[in-house]
C-alpha cells in the first residue's frame, strides 16, 4: 500500500471515520500511541476524530492514550521543549495586540533612515480600521509563510510589498512588530498571538532545512509509524511545513483528507492546493489520490441541494431520507417564535435524542432571541464556538452596573461570571489592578486572581471594585459616563422604565468604539445592546426587566446539560453531524455577510447545511432572502 494516501471527498463521505478505521487496525495491529499522531486545523475536529474513534469501538481509555491536536496545539508542545519549558504568555484578541501593533508603528516611524518614505502612509493613531486591517495581514502573511519563502535576502522594498498584494507600511510594520513580540529573549518570544505557535515552528524547521531533517526536540515523535491529518483543506504553508517534517521519516504512513469546498480559514493562508500533487513533489513518497464523491451522512434531496450550490458532483450514498424544508420569516422575533416550535416538535419527534438538535447561527448577536426563547420553552442547550449573550463583555457591563445601581446580585454570583465581568470592566473602561514593586512577579493576571478570590461568593463587594479600581482611577470620560448611568436608574420611581435612558446615559457606542478592534464585532457588540433594548421593551419598568435577566442567567445555569440541543456558530462544528439542523437568520447581508469574503461566505454555508442527517430546516427572510437559498435550487413556501 502506498505510503501516503490523499482522501478528497465530499461532506459527509465518512472522511473522518476513515481516518479513525485506519488509526484503529493500526492499534488493533500493535502500534504504539506514542508511534501515532494525528492532526487538524480546529479543536472541533479533534473532539469530532475522539468521537469516530470511540464510534468504531475503540475503547474511551484508549482513545485517551493517543495524541489527537491541533497542529498549533502540536507546535506549542514542541516550542515548549525547545524554550527550556517556559510558557510563553498567550495575546489572542485584537484588544490585547492592538498596543503592541502601535508601538511597531511608531518605531517605523522613528526610522531616519528610511530609503522609501514616500511608500509609507501612517495611519492616525487609534485608528482601528488599521489595526484590524494589519491584523488580517499579519495572519496571512505568517499563514503563507510569504516573508520566509518569497522575500529576497535584505531590506524589503515597495516591489517586495506589491508582489504579495500588500502595502509597503504593512510589511515594515510586521518587521518592527515581530522585533517587539521577540522581546529581545535569544530563545523565546515576549508573547504570541493567534496561530503564533505553528508559525514560530514552521520558521524553525525552515531553518534546518539544510540538513534535510528536524532538530530534535522534546515532544517530537521519535519513531513515527502512523500519521493522520484531517479536515486538510484547511492547511496552510506553515502547518505544510510542519508536516513535511513529520514526514522526514520513510516509513511512516500518511493519511490526510478533506473537502476543497469547505475552506473556512482562507484568511490564515488555508488553501485546498495542499491536498493536490505538491505533497507527493516535495517529499518524494508514493502517493494515492483517492477521490469520494458520494455522501453517506445525508439523503438525495440534500444531496441535490448541496451539489447544485457549489456546481458540482455530490451523490447520496446512504439510505437516509434526509427531510429538507423551508421557511419564512418576517422579522428576528417571528424567526426565533417559528425555531422554537420546530424545535418542540423536533424534541416530541425523539425525546432521548435531543441532543441530535443543533441550531446554527452565522453571527453571535442573531442568539439573544433564540436564547430568550430557548431558556423560556424549558429547552436545555450548550454553546459551541460561542458564548451566551448574557456572558458577552458588553452585557456584562450592562448587567454589573444595573446590579450594583438596584443591589440585586444574585445573577453574579459564579467564579466565572465574575471573572469575565472583571475582564469586561479591564476591556471597556481600561481598568487595571495596583501593582506591588515588591512584587514585580505579580502581574495583571496574578492580582486580578487574587481580587477574584475577594469575590468569590460575595457579590456584594463589587460596588467597592467599581469604586476603588474603576472609578478611581478611569479616565474622566469613563467616569463621567459610569456614573451618569448608576444615576439614571438610582433616581427612578418605583415602576418607571429608564432602561433606554440608563444605556442613552452609559453611551455603550463610545465604550465600544475606543475599546473594539474589528468592524464586525463592533456591529455585533451594538447588536446585542440593541436585543436588550427591544427585550426591554417587553417589561413595564427597569427592575423586572433586570430581573428577567437574572432569572434567564440562573435558570440557563441550573439547567440540565444532558440532552441539551446544541447552539452553535457555523464555523465551529465542521466536521461534526447532527440528526437535524436548523439554519435560521437566511437573509441577503447577514449570510451571506455583506462584509465577508463571498467565496468564504459559501464555503460557510456549504459546511452548515451538509451537518444534517435527517432533516435540515432553513428559516429563510420573506423580503431580503439570503442569495444561497436560490443557489441551492431552493425556494420560499408560497
Amino acid at each position: 500500500m502506498a505510503p501516503t494516501l490523499l482522501i478528497q471527498a465530499r461532506a459527509g463521505a465518512a472522511k473522518t471515520t476513515t481516518l479513525a478505521l485506519r488509526l484503529a487496525e493500526a492499534w488493533s495491529r500493535g502500534a504504539a500511541p506514542a508511534d501515532c499522531l494525528v492532526l487538524t486545523a480546529t479543536e472541533a475536529a479533534c473532539d469530532a476524530f475522539r468521537e469516530a474513534l470511540v464510534a468504531v469501538g475503540m475503547p474511551g481509555e484508549a482513545v485517551q492514550r493517543f495524541r489527537i491536536e491541533t497542529f498549533e496545539n502540536f507546535a506549542a508542545t514542541i516550542l515548549l521543549g525547545l524554550e527550556d519549558g517556559a510558557k510563553v504568555p498567550r495575546r489572542l484578541g485584537p484588544e490585547e495586540l492592538r498596543e503592541t501593533v502601535w508601538q511597531a508603528v511608531r518605531q517605523v516611524a522613528e526610522q531616519e533612515d528610511e530609503r522609501w518614505p514616500e511608500d509609507i502612509e501612517y495611519p492616525s493613531e487609534g485608528d482601528s480600521v488599521f489595526v484590524a486591517e494589519f491584523l488580517d495581514n499579519m495572519l496571512w502573511l505568517k499563514g503563507t509563510l510569504k516573508l520566509q519563502l518569497d522575500a529576497p535576502e535584505g531590506a524589503l522594498t515597495p516591489d517586495d510589498a506589491l508582489e504579495m498584494g500588500q502595502r509597503y507600511m504593512t510589511l515594515r510594520t510586521l518587521r518592527a512588530y515581530e522585533r517587539l513580540r521577540a522581546g529581545g529573549h535569544p530563545d523565546r518570544p515576549a508573547f504570541r498571538g493567534p496561530f503564533d505557535a505553528t508559525y514560530d515552528l514552521a520558521r524553525r524547521l525552515l531553518l534546518d532545512r539544510e540538513d534535510g531533517i528536524a532538530t530534535p526536540a522534546p515532544g517530537w515523535p521519535a519513531r513515527l509509524r502512523v500519521l493522520l491529518v484531517d479536515e486538510m483543506h484547511d492547511m496552510n504553508e506553515a502547518m505544510y511545513q510542519v508536516l513535511l517534517h513529520l514526514l522526514a521519516g520513510r516509513s511512516t504512513f500518511f493519511t490526510g483528507v478533506g473537502d476543497a469546498d469547505q475552506v473556512i480559514h482562507a484568511a490564515a493562508g488555508a488553501d485546498a492546493a495542499f491536498m493536490d500533487c505538491r505533497i507527493d513533489r516535495d517529499t518524494r513518497r508514493s502517493t494515492e489520490f483517492l477521490p469520494l464523491s458520494a455522501s453517506f451522512r445525508f439523503g438525495p434531496t440534500l444531496a441535490r441541494a448541496a451539489a447544485r450550490f457549489i456546481d458540482k458532483r455530490l451523490d447520496a450514498g446512504g439510505e437516509t431520507a434526509t427531510k429538507l424544508t423551508v421557511a419564512s420569516y418576517t422579522d428576528e422575533t417571528d424567526c426565533a417564535a417559528q425555531l422554537l416550535d420546530a424545535l418542540k416538535a423536533g424534541r416530541k419527534a425523539a425525546p432521548r435524542n435531543a441532543a441530535g438538535l443543533a441550531v446554527l447561527l452565522r453571527h453571535d448577536h442573531h442568539s439573544i432571541a433564540i436564547e430568550n426563547a430557548l431558556v423560556h420553552g424549558g429547552i436545555a442547550y450548550r454553546t459551541r464556538g460561542l458564548e451566551s449573550y448574557l456572558l458577552r463583555p458588553e452585557v456584562l457591563l450592562v448587567r454589573c452596573l444595573l446590579a450594583i445601581a438596584t443591589r440585586d446580585f444574585a445573577s453574579l454570583e459564579g467564579r466565572d461570571t465574575l471573572s469575565r465581568l472583571v475582564l469586561a470592566f479591564m476591556l471597556f473602561c481600561g481598568t487595571r489592578f495596583d501593582e506591588d514593586p515588591e512584587r514585580p512577579e505579580a502581574g495583571q493576571a496574578v492580582l486580578m486572581a487574587e481580587a477574584l478570590r475577594d469575590f468569590a461568593g460575595n457579590a456584594e463587594n463589587l460596588p467597592l471594585f467599581l469604586q476603588n479600581h474603576v472609578l478611581r482611577k478611569a479616565e474622566p470620560g469613563v467616569a463621567r459616563r459610569l456614573r451618569a448611568a448608576l444615576a439614571v436608574v438610582a433616581g427612578a420611581a418605583d415602576g418607571e422604565s429608564v432602561f433606554d435612558r440608563f444605556l442613552d446615559a452609559l453611551d455603550m457606542p463610545w465604550f465600544i468604539a475606543q475599546a473594539l478592534v474589528r468592524p464586525e464585532r463592533r456591529a455585533g457588540a451594538l447588536r446585542h445592546l440593541a436585543g436588550l433594548r427591544a427585550l426591554a421593551a417587553h417589561y413595564p419598568d427597569t427592575r423586572s426587566f433586570f430581573g428577567h435577566l437574572n432569572e434567564t442567567a440562573v435558570r440557563q445555569a441550573g439547567m440540565k446539560r444532558s440532552g441539551a440541543i446544541t447552539l452553535a456558530s457555523a464555523a465551529a462544528v465542521k466536521g461534526l453531524e447532527f440528526r437535524e439542523v436548523f439554519l435560521p437568520f437566511l437573509e441577503q447581508g447577514e449570510f451571506p455577510y455583506e462584509q465577508g469574503r463571498k467565496a468564504d461566505e459559501a464555503n460557510l454555508f456549504y459546511v452548515a447545511i451538509t451537518r444534517a442527517r435527517q432533516s435540515l430546516r432553513l428559516f429563510v427572510h420573506a423580503v431580503r432572502p439570503s442569495e444561497f437559498v436560490a443557489q441551492a435550487g431552493l425556494k420560499l413556501p408560497d
